[in-house]
């Protein structure tokens, strides 16, 4: 059973970085299918065989779960490293420390990272036909890419410094709807309400 709780950040700043290849801090619609390409770059110590990076987010969230056995359906998830090293996926909701309990896990499990090698992380990947990656269906003005990093394969997991991030925003409205009770006396006062929804 692979360690599940705590995180560090003594020397993250030097473990390696985390960022999105495009779309860092730009807004993207609740519950869209989107693409995203998280790049975990390695610092002065490289990752060692057996090694791995973490992608979390909160448990609260209703994100499409990763999946890598069908490369055209929804959700679908890849990574592979600059340098070939090989890589192995594995998703578990109820991992890392709470609140952030989706977990994707990246394991390098033949070969290992130099300094200033990278590994890219495609969530929802389309090259092979998928939608890509459901968006939650509820707005977030911050919504992480957690990324925490093991690179001594000691099963202590450091919190990068600087983590990639989106905000998770409305669609058009697609409906308006009229929100008032369903029973009143005469010249009884009441409350009517407007809620516009997006699909």
């Amino acid at each position: 059973m692979p360690h599940v709780a705590r995180h560090t950040d003594y020397m993250a700043a030097e473990i390696g970085t985390a960022r999105l290849a495009a779309g860092h801090g730009e807004s993207f619609e609740a519950g869209s299918f989107q693409s995203f390409e998280v790049v975990f770059t390695a610092g002065r110590f490289g990752v060692d065989d057996t090694s791995s990076i973490r992608i979390v987010h909160r448990f609260a969230s209703d994100m499409g779960a990763p999946q890598t056995r069908d490369p055209a359906a929804p959700n679908y998830v890849t990574a592979e490293a600059s340098n070939g090293a090989r890589l192995e996926l594995d998703y578990n909701p109820r991992l890392t420390m709470r609140p952030w309990g989706k977990t994707l896990t990246v394991g390098v499990s033949r070969g290992f990272l130099a300094p200033g090698d990278s590994i890219t992380v495609r969530l929802g990947d389309r090259r092979g036909g998928s939608p890509g990656m459901r968006l939650q269906t509820f707005c977030e003005d911050r919504f992480e890419f957690r990324v925490l990093a093991d690179v001594f394969a000691s099963c202590n997991w450091a919190l990068l410094p600087e983590q990639p991030w989106i905000a998770i925003v409305p669609g058009a409205p697609a409906v308006h709807r009229a929100v008032l009770p369903t029973l009143r006396r005469t010249d009884e006062p009441f409350a009517l309400c407007l809620r516009a929804d997006d699909r």
